[in-house]
């Protein structure tokens, strides 16, 4: 069954992503015209942002978004948070972390099911049970395991979800090694939105 299009006052957002992304100007540039186009589509509304605040897309979008006046933020832990805080490659990523939770106006923590993988499809399905739109950072690809970023797009499209994803190339096919050399933001794609063309990155022909 399709859901509905949004009409209430708050819109909650859903965050979803590759964590092995750079914070690149181009890549916040797509973000921010995504966001743009999220204010213009649903324009007299507040907004609500669900986000794990994993590293990577987690963090770049939810940062851009809270940029907003009046935008919320509820963090979404898979797991408690002491053991969630040793998934985070290193001491800066721990304090980046903490200073998003300390913007977060809700913090929701799931109980761990028997895996990290499990814990993480969780979360994915939380965001999906509860959120009115989703927004992805996304190269295309089927996910590598168990509630990767191409499990929740696929849910998302079996939902019917209002879905917008930035193509974000950052890999090698059927591997999960960091291609820097040829990282690129090339398309914004929307789906079941108003407008559902995609869009290149602003200065590209």
């Amino acid at each position: 069954m399709s859901k509905p299009k949004p009409s209430k006052r708050e819109i909650t957002i859903g965050v979803t992503g590759h964590r092995w992304i750079r914070e690149t100007l181009e890549l916040t540039s797509a973000i921010d015209q995504v966001i743009e186009t999220i204010l213009q589509t649903y324009s007299g509304r507040t907004f609500t942002v669900l986000s794990p605040l994993a590293e990577g897309a987690d963090r770049v979008i939810a940062k851009r978004l809270l940029r907003h006046q009046g935008t919320k933020l509820t963090a979404i832990l898979p797991m408690p948070l002491e053991k969630y805080l040793g998934d985070f490659s290193s001491d800066e990523s721990k304090k980046e972390f903490h200073r998003l939770l300390d913007q977060a106006d809700k913090i929701i923590e799931l109980s761990h099911p028997t895996s990290r993988d499990e814990a993480y499809a969780a979360a994915g399905k939380y965001i999906l049970d509860h959120c009115d739109l989703l927004f992805a950072i996304w190269d295309g690809q089927v996910a590598q395991g168990k509630g990767g970023t191409g499990d929740i797009i696929r849910l998302a499209r079996e939902r019917d979800l209002p879905l917008v994803w930035i193509r974000y190339t950052q890999r090698d096919q059927n591997t999960k090694e960091a291609v820097q050399q040829e990282e690129r933001t090339d398309r914004i794609f929307f789906e079941r939105f108003p407008s559902q063309n995609p869009l290149s990155i602003a200065g590209e022909e």
